[in-house]
């Protein structure tokens, strides 16, 4: 998985789900949620299994998102939103 400068939160979370890449999420709270990317549509994106709480999902306001953390060919890289 790469980040491109044209992609946003929305196009990183379609590329984990697609390529079936564990995210943390990095919320504008100081909450974080680590899983894989169930589902994402404009507004919310659902994350499970949650890693240490594997029979719960979570679902979160892209909005929210102020970062993406992925594993990307072998080294870890956040995706700051603007």
């Amino acid at each position: 998985m790469a980040f491109g400068m044209g992609n946003d939160i929305h196009d990183t979370l379609n590329a984990a789900r697609q390529e079936k890449t564990s995210v943390e999420l990095q919320l504008r709270g100081g909450q974080t949620f680590k899983g894989m990317v169930q589902t994402v549509n404009l507004e919310y994106a659902t994350i499970g299994p949650l890693a240490g709480r594997e029979y719960f999902d979570a679902q979160v306001r892209i909005a929210d998102i102020c970062a993406v953390c992925v594993q990307v060919r072998g080294k870890s890289c956040f995706k700051k939103s603007p």
